[in-house]
């Protein structure tokens, strides 16, 4: 396995990059993804308000998962900052 910084395509300027981020995950908190969405003008992120989970994807709502499969499957870019419900438990 190849680590990122290995990878052909570098990140930068034009490459559109897709953060999906939980408000309260203790692994990524919130305020460090908003600081790298903040420093990369090219990315999106959609939060998922009142959600503790670490891994949204697949996340069982169409807010998430259709955004998220627009992204990869057509090519077609959420919002700059979005955000979705989280699930009803």
């Amino acid at each position: 396995m190849r680590s990122c910084s290995t990878l052909a395509a570098p990140a930068g300027e034009g490459a559109p990059l897709l953060m999906l981020q939980s408000r309260y995950d203790g692994q990524t908190p919130v305020e460090g993804a908003m600081e790298t969405w903040t420093a990369l003008p090219q990315a999106r992120m959609i939060v998922v308000e009142d959600e503790y989970q670490h891994g949204l994807f697949p996340y069982g709502t169409d807010c998430v998962d259709n955004q998220v499969a627009d992204y990869f499957l057509q090519g077609t870019l959420p919002q700059r900052l979005g955000s979705c419900a989280a699930r009803q438990q």
